[in-house]
């Protein structure tokens, strides 16, 4: 099971969201315990339930990194942005947003309440 390449397979719960207007969605990962360093647990938002839809997502890994993966177009590869090692820990908030007006979405990280949001991708 994976997020990446052509053709996702993972498991996953979803909900809907409208097509217009903006989105953000905020998740705590409190304890994800990972056999593999790519392991992943967070957010997505997806065009479809399609495993080779358009994605943009957030995720805590395995490893403990922070990663924003997307894929721009049906049957595209996903790609990965990292803003760095830092291997901190498996607990952080995840925070994805969508802009309607320019279809813009972004990734952000934070590991305490009380800090600032860092944006990943």
């Amino acid at each position: 099971f994976d997020i990446w390449g052509t053709n996702d397979k993972f498991h996953f719960l979803y909900f809907e969201v409208p097509l217009c207007g903006n989105t953000e969605t905020l998740v705590y990962v409190e304890n994800f315990t990972a056999k593999q360093a790519l392991a992943k647990s967070g957010l997505m938002i997806r065009g479809s339930l399609d495993p080779s839809s358009p994605h943009a997502s957030v995720f805590v890994n395995g490893d403990r990194n922070k990663s924003f993966l997307f894929r721009k177009r049906y049957g595209g590869s996903s790609r990965r942005v990292r803003p760095s090692l830092l291997q901190t820990t498996h607990r952080a908030w995840l925070r994805i947003v969508r802009d309607s007006s320019s279809n813009l979405v972004s990734g952000y990280y934070k590991v305490a309440d009380d800090s600032e949001w860092t944006l990943i991708g």
